[in-house]
């Protein structure tokens, strides 16, 4: 590639760049074996199937291979001290000689192997004319991802690390005689080889009821895929070199462009302790084991008429080694939350902590000597398939369904459910930067267990179709003619949805030094959570004509602030009364503060006209959003500590998934003719 130049913000006559440094592709190749064979013999009819897949996942990356150079006006000013107001970017960049450069090198492209494998037998069974039982099992395994050249590395627990007084805790690297016997293909999580999933239903329409009632049960166990949040980026240090070249006094250049950059060492280093005061990435052989999905359910289905008939269901659920982001193994022990503003003290200014090994920087802060591994910051376990989380579901579910009859067909179905769980998505990391609910203890992970942020737990959805009773062969007005072209051939259909709104996760507080743990808000006694605006319906969104708004929330107990409902535990004022950090104490996501209800009604009227023989014009009227419900999205900044953006909804964001605007549109009418042949 071109390589990218670029310029200091305020060089005059600079253009913001040229070139670029981003050169990349993924290249995802996906192997499927897939069969299966049905045997019938008497009551008994058995299947049998075979699954199979092979990935190949190449995330190729050239970033700033060409390197990237910065020219600025101090290479050609006057003298050091007058680059301020002279010299140009344009002529040190006609001279050759740039403030600062890098680049980057690969000692090779990764490209990660993953299989699955899986196969089942199952076997449903006519007991009798009345009841029939499935009975099944399956069996897989979901391979963890491996790099086909052994090129990666991670940090192990156990290894001594020389640039730490041989304390625990070094890099190590999965190529071959670099430290992991010899294996050129490590995985680091270990393959889970445990995946039976046991299945069993039945289903029984007992004599005495007429074969109009059904009733249905069921247990299985389903396994989750294992997914990386990483798309195949981390694990690879020591891989590649980054060498950046500056300018040693501001106006010297940092090298001469002609000659290139300097020699620097190429990658691979297998040096042990280069993330040594870094966070690393950490992938814990326990990670290999998949999600498991316990599910239970009991059924009972009537006819209540011909066309009529109600099911009433009871479906459960249990889920464990789910995706989390608890990220605790190099996290300070609350145990130490004690010593207060201590643990933000030099460890050299102070003895009542001694340095962990020879060597320690003087400058470290006491918070980093007590964590368990205090070579290292936190560890970045998200990336690489943390299972730490679980969840439960409990749901009552009602539908009536009206077979088509008389011109009407409808549904109707209620779902009444709660979601408990400590982890609320595939990918908990991205969740969080949407106010998903991060985990605030991982030593005490039954403490942010709490509703789900996509727990809704009244859901009701009505849906119709009615052709009208007018014109040729209906009920009324069927002289046919001219009669029947004004008024037959009309239709009706309409989906109506009313579910609970959604309920809140708030930022964090002030965190503790070197936890890993999203410190929550207290709420202050007796205060109220929603601002009376948002209460009374009269709160302002940002708008051209109100580009402040008004907060749904009150704020955080501040100077200044009137009516708080907030209070960060480890505030400045509430640390020097307490002399300890604290944790909050409000849920990790709330259920009795929520987001309004949502509603929506979407009709749509059609009238279709024989033209000849084949042919059909096809009128269609739709209204969606018919009465135009103002369904507000979360505002986009949740933190209490976030200052005048907290809680403001922002009326110009149009939005469905993000925070801040609409969840539904404003009302749509929308009108089509068509010509169908």
């Amino acid at each position: 590639m071109f390589p990218s130049i670029t310029f200091p913000g305020g060089e005059p006559l600079a253009p913001s760049a040229f070139g670029d440094a981003v050169d990349g592709d993924t290249i995802d190749n996906g192997f499927r074996v897939n069969d299966s064979l049905t045997w019938i013999k008497g009551r008994n009819e058995f299947k049998f199937g075979y699954e199979q897949w092979y990935q190949q996942y190449s995330p190729l990356n050239f970033q700033n291979t060409s390197g990237t150079f910065t020219f600025s006006r101090d290479q050609t000013s006057g003298i050091p001290t007058l680059s301020p107001t002279t010299g140009n970017a344009i002529a040190s960049i006609l001279l050759g000689e740039p403030q600062n450069a890098s680049v980057t090198a690969y000692a090779s492209q990764a490209r990660w192997l993953r299989s699955y494998f899986a196969g089942f037998v199952q076997d449903t069974i006519k007991v009798a004319p009345t009841f029939t039982l499935n009975i099944g099992l399956r069996y897989e395994i979901d391979e963890p991802q491996k790099e086909a050249y052994g090129d990666t590395s991670n940090i192990s627990l156990t290894a001594p690390n020389p640039g730490a007084g041989n304390l625990p805790g070094a890099l190590v690297f999965a190529g071959k005689g670099t430290g992991r016997n010899g294996k050129t293909n490590e995985r680091w999580a270990n393959i889970w080889k445990k995946d039976f999933g046991p299945r069993i239903g039945f289903a029984w329409s007992p004599s005495m009821f007429q074969n109009k009632t059904v009733f249905r049960g069921g247990y299985g166990i389903i396994y989750g895929g294992l997914q990386y949040a990483d798309f195949g980026g981390f694990n690879r240090t020591g891989f590649q070199a980054n060498p950046s070249f500056n300018s040693v006094n501001g106006f010297d250049p940092a090298l001469p462009i002609d000659s290139g950059v300097p020699a620097y060492p190429a990658p691979p280093n297998l040096d042990p302790t280069q993330l040594n005061f870094a966070g690393p990435q950490y992938t814990d052989p326990s990670y290999g084991r998949p999600p498991m999905i316990q599910n239970w359910s009991a059924e009972v289905q009537h006819q209540i008429t011909n066309d009529l008939i109600l099911d009433v269901a009871y479906v459960g659920q249990h889920s464990t080694n789910l995706r989390s982001n608890f990220d605790a193994v190099n996290s300070l022990n609350p145990k130490y939350f004690s010593q207060g503003t201590n643990l933000l003290t030099q460890i050299g200014s102070q003895t009542a902590v001694a340095p962990p090994y020879a060597g320690f920087p003087s400058t470290a802060i006491v918070a980093q000597a007590l964590v368990p591994f205090p070579q290292y910051f936190g560890f970045n376990t998200d990336g690489a398939l943390e299972n730490l989380g679980q969840s439960t579901y409990n749901a009552l579910e009602a539908q009536l369904t009206r077979r088509f009859r008389n011109g009407l067909n409808l549904m109707a179905s209620y779902t009444w459910s709660k979601t408990l769980t400590d982890a609320d998505a595939a990918l908990p990391f991205f969740a969080t930067l949407h106010q998903g609910g991060a985990p605030q203890n991982s030593f005490n992970k039954t403490g942010d267990k709490a509703i789900s942020n996509q727990d809704l737990p009244q859901n009701f959805v009505l849906s119709y179709v009615y052709e009208l009773p007018l014109g040729k062969n209906k009920k009324f007005l069927s002289h046919g003619g001219v009669v029947d072209r004004v008024v037959g051939g009309w239709s009706v259909t309409g989906v109506q949805r009313y579910e609970s709104g959604q309920p809140i996760a708030f930022g964090c507080a002030t965190g503790v030094p070197a936890f890993a743990g999203c410190i929550r808000f207290d709420q202050i006694p007796g205060s109220e959570i929603f601002s009376p605006a948002w209460k009374s319906g009269r709160f302002v969104p940002v708008s051209p004509s109100q580009p402040n708004g008004i907060s749904i929330f009150n704020p955080v107990d501040a100077p200044g602030n009137a009516n708080p409902a907030f209070d960060d535990p480890n505030s400045a004022a509430n640390l020097a009364a307490r002399g300890s950090y604290a944790f909050g104490t409000l849920p990790r996501v709330d259920g009795a503060i929520r987001m309004g209800h949502y509603l929506s009604e979407d009709f749509n009227l059609l009238k279709r006209t024989k033209l000849i023989e084949g042919s059909d014009l096809l009128l269609q009227v739709n209204a969606l959003n018919a009465f135009n419900q103002h369904i507000w999205n979360r505002p986009n900044d949740l933190g209490p500590n976030d200052g005048a953006a907290f809680g403001i909804i922002n009326y110009n964001n149009f939005s469905t998934t993000g925070g801040g605007g609409y969840l539904l549109f404003p009302r749509r009418l929308q009108l089509q003719l068509k010509v169908e042949f």
